[in-house]
This record gives C-alpha cells, structure tokens and sequence, in this order.
C-alpha cells in the first residue's frame, strides 16, 4: 500500500524562507512550515549567473484562481530575465539517500503564449526531473515545433554533472497529448529504478503521455540526490504556478498502477534536449 511522505497546498502557516544567497550564482529559499520529505524541507533553487537575484527572480506564494475555479494559494516561480544559459529556480528535493520508488504528482500552469515566449527550437524543463550523484538523470521538458506546435519530451542520460561520458540511453518525443497553455493541468511521475526493469512514466490530466522501462542505474551506482519540479527553466525567461503536492512511496490508489504508451510516443526527434547545467 502506498504511502504519503510529503503534501503540500502551500495554505495556511507555509511561507518561502527569507532568500539565503550562497555564491554569485546560486542563492536557496526553503520552503517553511510545510514539513519534510526524504530528510529535508523543500527548497528553491536560484540560480542566477550574475548574482542580482531580486532583479532576475520573482518567486512568492500568491493567492490566485486554482485548477477548480476556486481561490488558492499557489506557488509563483518566474524568471525575469536570463543572464546565463542555466538560469533557473525549481522547486528542488535533495534526498539523504537512495529514495527509492516514488510518485510526484502537482496541478501547474504555464504562460498561455508558451510556444511564442519559447520560440522555434525553444525548449522548457519545468516537468518532473531527477539526477544522480553523477551518473544518470531523467528529465522531462517541453519543446517548441517549428510547426508552432509544443511538444512532450523525455530523455535518460547520463548528464548528472558527474565525470562520467555524456550520453544519451533513451529518449522519447510525444506530439498526441495536448501541452496546456495557460491553463492549470495535473502532471504525475512515477520512478522507479533498476539495472533490468527501471522505469518512469509521465502522465498529463491522466492521460499517459511516456511510460519506458529500462537500465536506470548509472555507471557508478549513484543514489538520486536531486529531484526539481516547477522549473522556470527555459531558452527565454518564463513563469510556472504549482499548487497541491504531493510524493508518494509508490502509486496511490486513484491512478493507474500501469501506465499504458501513447500510440504516437517515439524515441527519435530532430530537436536538441536541453543541456540542463546546474
């Protein structure tokens, strides 16, 4: 049976930390009164280029029209401007040790002119993320078509900021399941690793849009020590909101236990996936 290791709405006593500035590029902001998970409490990950984080971010938890039309409280991640190609703020959850199989999902919503913020060739990773200690990550993002349509894409490899050799195990391209454009969508990840039936699928608004299993286990057996969600990253500055939270041990009850492959999913595409520097 599942269970809930982290939940958050950001309601009520939870607050973004006063911003901790740690280099030139990087400052934190943790996440407070909202708990723990894994060992650590939830933390923004600013990274600038230049420093002037207050100019070059504008992260707060607002009140805003949630994904039922209600009132809510949301977390608002935005990237003014982009003075290094890494400029990000994700959400970031730092595991003590291996965490294991987990299941992430969270409502977000990104700008609703995303394909022109982006433009031809553009690319966003706000999606589900994980790395290693080094030797492997899966990332999902979003990619701009020339067509001007938006794409899915998901990419295992070994880009974990390690001294292992960069390359690429898999990678998967869907153009079926819609990308929502400024409008609030559910996205759900379940991860699971091993050297012979690894596996991580990627569902939007329940419909299943990446589901491949495979070698997950990097070449120097590293633990997953970063997991990013909400990311404001991108080829151009952008914004992302993420509301209602949640991490899991494995699959609850209420979403499907075995995600099934879009038909239109494949693992060939012309475009470059993000390098992904952090």
């Amino acid at each position: 049976m599942a269970s809930l290791l982290f939940s958050t709405g950001f309601e009520g006593p939870v607050f973004l930390a006063p911003m901790q500035v740690n280099s030139k590029t990087e400052a934190l902001q943790s996440l407070q009164n909202a708990g723990t998970v894994w060992g650590r409490a939830p933390t923004i990950q600013m990274l600038s280029g230049n420093g002037n984080y207050n100019i070059v971010f504008s992260n707060a938890i607002t009140t805003t029209t949630g994904h039922d039309g209600n009132q809510t409280r949301a977390l608002h991640l935005d990237v003014n401007s982009r003075p290094a190609d890494y400029t990000q703020s994700p959400l970031l959850f730092q595991p003590t040790s291996e965490p294991g199989d987990f299941y992430m999902s969270a409502w977000m919503k990104l700008p609703d002119n995303l394909w022109s913020k982006l433009g031809a060739g553009g690319w966003t990773a706000s999606l589900p993320e994980w790395k290693t200690a080094g030797d492997f990550r899966v990332v999902n993002s979003i990619i701009a078509l020339d067509s001007g349509q938006l794409a899915w894409n998901m990419q295992w490899d070994t880009n974990a900021n390690g001294n292992v050799p960069l390359e690429t195990i898999w990678r998967g391209v869907n153009t079926s399941v819609p990308v929502p454009q400024g409008e609030w969508f559910k996205v759900e990840f379940f991860s699971h690793r091993s050297k012979t039936d690894g596996k991580t699928w990627l569902k939007i608004n329940g419909e299943t849009v990446f589901d491949h299993t495979g070698d997950n286990i990097g070449a120097n057996n590293a633990p997953i020590n970063r997991i990013f969600l909400g990311n404001p990253y991108a080829n151009n500055p952008i914004d992302v909101w993420l509301d209602d939270v949640q991490i899991w041990d494995a699959v609850p009850s209420g979403s499907a236990q075995n995600a099934t492959p879009s038909p239109h999913s494949t693992n060939t595409a012309d475009r470059q996936v993000p390098k992904l520097e952090r």
